[in-house]
């Protein structure tokens, strides 16, 4: 699978001298209804009967002794530092993206075969759906399912700390819900690709041979970038090989060619990718 991804120049060129790409902390994404949106939609107010929210089926179902408040206050205090995403299109020429992400048009979309990215058994790829509703009906199930291998992680390592089961909750969890976003986005068919830094359910899973093939997890060195001039995130960086990049296209407002392009590549990648032009009439 190809995912493009969209970017100034700036970028574009540090990401071809580095050949690192950086996986952010999803809880600080751009778009306000994306994961917190969804973590308050668990505790619905407007149920007549508070057992009948999705968090307390969780949290009873996986034997947690926190509340949601706790959840939210521990949220606002300290946030996660276990779960980093990357996103991409699956489209090479969008306008959306152009203005959003490429410099108002100015920059290129990196075309990566994702599945090159995916290194080892915590690293893998969701293709995101676009719903209000994963909280109910028949989305429910997914969501709730979650509890199980939450409460076995609490057991297993016999976890009693509030603070520390809030930690594996929001671990499990958040994978699930990253691969769901607002309908209001569906233009931008996005992809992600998805990095645990402790996959501790699966280790669980790991010792008791249940897995037909090796199992095997990478970590990634953490850093922080700042967010605007008001804010800093922590990120991670993953190294990819050169021959990951494998299609570039030029954004409608980019001066550069197609020769610039592949003599860019040549020089600091050693590969030629196939390099298009957009097509948006866009100036």
């Amino acid at each position: 699978m190809i995912g493009y991804y969209y970017c100034s120049l700036n970028t574009f060129l540090t990401i071809l001298k580095n050949k690192e790409i950086y996986l952010s902390d999803p809880l600080k994404m751009n778009d306000k209804l994306e994961i917190r949106w969804y973590l308050d939609r668990l505790n619905d107010d407007n149920k007549e009967d508070a057992f009948d929210s999705v968090f307390e089926r969780m949290r009873i179902r996986s034997g947690l002794k926190f509340s949601f408040d706790d959840l939210l206050n521990c949220l606002n205090f300290k946030g996660q530092r276990s779960v980093y995403i990357s996103c991409f299109s699956k489209k090479q020429d969008l306008l959306s993206q152009w203005r959003a992400y490429a410099d108002d048009g100015r920059g290129v979309s990196i075309g990566f075969d994702l599945n090159k990215l995916v290194i080892a058994d915590n690293f893998w790829i969701e293709n995101i759906e676009y719903t209000n509703n994963i909280v109910e009906n028949e989305r429910e199930s997914d969501v709730e399912i979650v509890a199980d291998t939450i409460g076995t992680v609490i057991r297993k390592n016999n976890i009693t700390d509030k603070k520390m089961q809030i930690e594996v909750f929001l671990h499990e969890l958040i994978p699930v819900l990253a691969k769901y976003k607002n309908p209001a986005f569906e233009e931008e068919a996005e992809v992600r690709l998805i990095y645990c830094d402790d996959m501790k359910f699966e280790k669980i899973i790991n010792c008791y041979g249940a897995f037909q093939e090796k199992w095997e997890s990478k970590t990634l060195k953490h850093d922080f970038r700042t967010i605007g001039n008001c804010d800093i995130t922590e990120f991670v960086r993953l190294k990819f090989n050169p021959d990951s990049i494998v299609e570039i296209c030029i954004g409608p407002k980019c001066l550069l060619n197609k020769n610039d392009i592949l003599t860019i590549s040549k020089a600091l990648l050693g590969t030629e990718p196939i390099v298009r032009v957009s097509k948006s009439s866009y100036r």
